[in-house]
């Protein structure tokens, strides 16, 4: 008799405890269900964090999965009746990595034009606004949300919510609400600013204080290469160190690891 064969998709390796504690019970129940001899399969965004708290056996394997299906690429281009405008969202703070086919995919897309795709990367304060508003209005849906008037307290409906939210133009500020309720494409994500320095000159730095001092951040970084070049210390800068610092990770020379608005850099040595 063939073993019974389980395949458990979730927001696995992603150091999220709740994610975690899901999991291990998922795997308990399965385990009652189908017997212990069950072939179990776990796809992971991370395996080195999955494997903290989870051991493969003969009948438990993990399996590593990209963050961007390239498929999901595939469709996008290949869609026989594409929509006018596709707008690609991922986190700012994790690096946005995609294997050759996935690139060819992403590419194809880029060469449509900025009026018809655009990649938004979202920061930590993007996806904290967004939380904050999807959170009131679910507040509102279930009475939840109360406001002082002449006779006491009264609930908020959502509808009320959703109108203040339009009054006070909350939507359309937010970076990715923006495009969802307006036809302005144009100005959804504005262009990215020019590097400020040689990305020779930054990658020489990162490698430079990185091989007697091991770690540093790339807040640090920025820094040192502002005052050593006489340029700002701003957005444009730090973005570029972080992506230097990226493109070393994937040689292997350091580790990078993002940290909110911030990467942690480690120096491994020579290439691997």
């Amino acid at each position: 008799m063939t073993a019974p064969r389980a395949l458990l998709i979730g927001y696995n390796g992603a150091n999220n405890t709740g994610a975690e504690a899901l999991l291990q019970r998922d795997l308990a129940d399965l385990r009652a269900v189908l017997g212990p001899g069950a072939l179990l399969t776990v796809p992971t965004l991370d395996q080195a964090k999955l494997r903290r708290y989870l051991r493969e056996t003969p009948e438990l394997r993990i399996a590593p999965i990209p963050t961007l299906f390239p498929a999901a690429l595939r469709r996008l281009v290949e869609d026989p009746s594409p929509p006018e405008h596709v707008l690609l969202v991922t986190d700012e703070r994790r690096r946005f990595k995609l294997g050759s086919r996935g690139q060819q995919f992403f590419d194809a897309l880029l060469q449509r034009g900025s009026q018809r795709f655009q990649h938004l990367k979202l920061s930590l304060e993007a996806y904290s606004e967004l939380d904050a508003l999807v959170g009131l209005l679910r507040q509102a849906r279930v009475g939840d949300f109360e406001i002082a008037d002449g006779s006491g307290f009264r609930a908020v409906s959502e509808r009320e919510v959703a109108d203040s939210y339009h009054r006070l133009g909350r939507f359309r500020s937010h970076a990715l609400l923006h495009d969802l309720v307006t036809e302005d494409v144009v100005s959804l994500v504005p262009p990215a600013p020019e590097p400020p320095l040689d990305p020779h000159q930054v990658r020489e730095v990162i490698c430079g204080v990185l091989a007697w001092k091991t770690s540093a951040g790339a807040l640090e970084l920025a820094q040192k290469l502002s005052e050593d070049f006489g340029v700002p210390r701003d957005a444009a800068l730090l973005r570029q160190v972080i992506d230097v610092a990226d493109r070393l990770h994937e040689e292997g020379l350091i580790r990078s690891t993002p940290q909110e608005n911030d990467r942690a850099l480690s120096w491994l040595g020579e290439a691997r």
